[in-house]
């Protein structure tokens, strides 16, 4: 069975060095698409509050829509953290 060299074949490859490099690398572009999607969220809910006109129903909306907002960026930071808490644990260095 021939051999394949990965980093020849796909050069990608070459700038991944370990699964933690990886995870570490994923876990900082979830959480900045994250934040990006709690800011459009805060800002459309915002618009909504301001246009509601006193309609309850509107105002109900926009601050279940913030309220629900706050909560995914607490999830998202929440798992960022525990990502980097759990790599110091294991003594593991992200270059």
């Amino acid at each position: 069975m021939a051999k394949i060299n990965i980093k020849e074949s796909f050069t990608p490859a070459d700038k991944i060095n370990n699964v933690a490099w990886l995870v570490n690398k994923l876990s900082e572009i979830i959480a900045v698409v994250g934040a990006g999607f709690f800011v459009a969220s805060i800002a459309y809910a915002g618009y909504l509050y301001l246009n509601s006109q006193g309609e309850q129903e509107k105002i109900k909306k926009a601050s279940t829509m913030i309220t629900q907002s706050l909560i995914g960026l607490i999830i998202i930071a929440a798992a960022f953290w525990v990502t980097k808490i759990i790599a110091g644990i294991l003594d593991q260095t992200f270059a």
